[in-house]
C-alpha cells in the first residue's frame, strides 16, 4: 500500500506506522497529511531524523493545522522567553509544544514563579524539561507536596527542581523505588536520602549510570563505602555526558 511504503520508505518503524493508520480510515487522505505535515517540518528546517522522531512522540501532531502551528510558534517566540533556536530544541524533546498556545506557556510560567523561583529560571527549567508545560498548577503542587515527605524544605525544593527539572516527571512510586534500589546498593536509608537530596540526578538517571559509575571510582582503588560516599558528595556525578576525572585519595570527612 502506499501509505505503509512510504512511511517504511521515510523511516518509521511498524509501530508509528499502525498508530498513524488508526487516525483516519482512508489512507489516500492519510497520506496526503502525513505528506503536507512532513513538509511542513522541512519548511521549518527540522531534519528528517528530527521528523521521525516528532511524529513519533507525537502522532497526533498530523491533525494540527499548519497555520495554527505558525502562529503558536510566533506568539511564543514574541514572549521572549525562547530564542527560535531554543523552541526548535524544546520542541524535538516534547512536540506537543506545536499545540499550546502563549497563553499557556505563560501560565505555567507563573505558576512555578508562584512557588519561589524567578522568572529567569523558571524559563530556564521549561527550556531542559518542556513537559513541565503538560502538568496544571494542581498536578505540579502535588508533586512538590510529595517530595516534603523526603524531608524537604522548600528551598531544597526549588534548589532541587532548578539543578534538575525532571524530578516534576516522576510519580511518588519512582523515587521510592530508586531509594529501595540503592539500597540494594548497599547505600544505607540515611545515605541513600542524602544522596537524593544532594544529587536528585541518581534518581532520575538511568539504573546503568549508577552500577557504571560504581564500578568506575572502584576501579581506582576505592572500597563500595567510599565509592558511595564520593556519589553522595559529588553532585556532578550523575549528570548527563558529564566527564568525571577521579583522583585517587583519601576520602575526606568520612
Amino acid at each position: 500500500m502506499k501509505l505503509d511504503k512510504f512511511l517504511i520508505d521515510y523511516g518509521y518503524g511498524i509501530d508509528t506506522i499502525e498508530r498513524i493508520k488508526k487516525l483516519h480510515d482512508n489512507e489516500e487522505i492519510l497520506l496526503n497529511v502525513v505528506k503536507e505535515h512532513i513538509e511542513y517540518l522541512e519548511f521549518l528546517n527540522y531534519s528528517k531524523e528530527e521528523i521521525i522522531r516528532i511524529i513519533n512522540k507525537y502522532t497526533t501532531f498530523l491533525f494540527l493545522v499548519p497555520d495554527n502551528i505558525t502562529t503558536n510558534i510566533k506568539d511564543i517566540v514574541n514572549l521572549n522567553y525562547y530564542t527560535k533556536e531554543e523552541l526548535h530544541e524544546m520542541i524535538i524533546k516534547y512536540p506537543q509544544i506545536f499545540n499550546f498556545d502563549k497563553e499557556r506557556i505563560t501560565r505555567k510560567i507563573e505558576n512555578l514563579i508562584k512557588f519561589g523561583i524567578s522568572r529567569e529560571e523558571a524559563i530556564e527549567i521549561t527550556k531542559i524539561n518542556p513537559k513541565i508545560f503538560e502538568y496544571s498548577k494542581d498536578l505540579i503542587d502535588k508533586k512538590i507536596n510529595n517530595l516534603r515527605k523526603y524531608k524537604l524544605n522548600k528551598p531544597q525544593i526549588i534548589k532541587m527542581i532548578i539543578t534538575n527539572p525532571n524530578i516534576l516527571n516522576l510519580k511518588p512510586q519512582d523515587i521510592d523505588n530508586r531509594l529501595t534500589y540503592l539500597e540494594y546498593l548497599e547505600y544505607t536509608k540515611e545515605q541513600a536520602l542524602k544522596a537524593f537530596k544532594n544529587n536528585p540526578a541518581i534518581i532520575t538517571c538511568k539504573l546503568e549510570t549508577i552500577i557504571i559509575k560504581l564500578k568506575e571510582i572502584k576501579e581506582l582503588g576505592y572500597s563500595n563505602k567510599e565509592a558511595i560516599q564520593k556519589t553522595i558528595k559529588d553532585p556532578l556525578i550523575f549528570k548527563d555526558n558529564q566527564n568525571i576525572k577521579l583522583k585517587k585519595k583519601a576520602l575526606k570527612n568520612k
